[in-house]
């Protein structure tokens, strides 16, 4: 229960620090998901907008609650080392306080395998960009959901989230994903 309360309170301020750097620093946002193809959809934008601009990508599928404000402050999990999540914590901390060199894009990856996932990603966190690879015809991640237009619908708030003039890029050849297009 103890290591529930402490992680809890890990994610608050890891969220709080990566919202306060948001702010200071107001990169572009790439933000990616869908059920298939976040990753490599990643990679692959990553790898041209590394060629072009000073850019940061979520490490491996940093894709969650933890792994997006860790590749916003640029640190690595801690996973059950506490001295590591300190030093996680103090980096998003230095960050804040000492300004830095910090990159123009960030291109994060944006996970959803329960019902109000994306509303926590999203809440602090106002993409430019937003992409959504694949839902697929049984797409992963549905247990949590009554169906796989619930899951769909769930994604398709990253790009509810846009703004006039920022970009929403969906995949054409998704059944599902164009079926709930018109529900954005």
């Amino acid at each position: 229960m103890i290591k529930q309360i402490i992680k809890k309170i890990v994610i608050m301020f890891l969220r709080i620090e990566a919202s306060l750097i948001l702010r200071k620093y107001k990169p572009k946002i790439i933000a990616i998901t869908g059920t298939v193809g976040k990753t490599s959809a990643k990679d692959a934008i990553a790898a041209i907008m590394f060629g072009e601009f000073y850019a940061r990508k979520s490490e491996k599928s940093y894709n969650s609650e933890i792994g997006v404000p860790l590749t916003i402050i640029g640190a690595k999990s801690g996973w059950n080392n506490p001295f590591l999540w300190f030093s996680a914590l103090f980096k998003g901390l230095k960050l804040l306080i000492v300004a830095h060199d910090y990159p123009k894009w960030l291109i994060l990856e944006m996970g959803v395998d329960r019902p109000g996932n994306m509303d926590k990603l999203i809440s602090r966190i106002k993409p430019d960009i937003g992409v959504i690879t694949a839902m697929g015809e049984i797409p992963v991640h549905v247990e949590y959901f009554k169906t796989p237009e619930d899951l769909a619908k769930e994604k398709l708030k990253l790009v509810k989230k846009l703004e006039m003039g920022d970009y929403a890029i969906l995949n054409g050849d998704d059944k599902l994903l164009l079926e709930n297009k018109d529900k954005i």
